[in-house]
């Protein structure tokens, strides 16, 4: 914090409000650190109070006070925590449904639906090797059931396999 003093100052003076009036300024950022308002609000709160950027701590507060009567200050501050209430609202929201396993990560999911088509596309891209010889020299009718049997079975598979992979 910067404080600028007069070395001329002295307490025993018989105005010692008015001498730390005219001696003792804060800087306005300094102000914005002990409020905790941003420069912004400051400024607005400070207005036309600030010579160079300092400002009488004394008049500084009359205005905080001044802006804290305001209605227009409580009505905000009202309207800022309960934003702040209904973003906690939904960030424990979507922490519970995700700890009950409503809600799914993105990548995860991604990451288990390239799994499942790669396990697919390598099954499938076997059919023809293992199916060829097994249909090679029967008639039309036999070869549909060889077919669908084999089918069925790389399908009853793939279920098993993508299973295990959601787990």
């Amino acid at each position: 914090m910067t404080v600028r003093r007069n070395p001329n100052f002295t307490k025993s003076s018989s105005e010692p409000t008015k001498k730390l009036n005219q001696d003792c300024k804060i800087h306005i950022r300094d102000f914005a650190d002990l409020t905790g308002y941003s420069l912004t609000i400051c400024e607005k709160i400070l207005k036309g109070l600030t010579d160079n950027g300092y400002v009488d701590p004394v008049e500084a507060i009359r205005a905080l006070a001044l802006y804290f009567k305001n209605s227009q200050v409580n009505e905000e501050l009202k309207r800022k925590q309960i934003e702040l209430a209904e973003e906690k609202r939904k960030k424990m929201e979507l922490e519970r449904r995700l700890k009950e396993g409503e809600l799914v990560e993105v990548s995860k999911v991604a990451q288990v639906w390239g799994s499942m088509l790669s396990i697919i596309r390598n099954r499938l891209l076997q059919l023809p090797q293992k199916l060829a010889p097994l249909v090679a020299n029967v008639d039309p009718m036999e070869a549909k059931i060889v077919l669908e049997k084999e089918l069925t079975s790389l399908l009853s598979e793939l279920k098993e396999d993508l299973k295990d992979e959601l787990k």
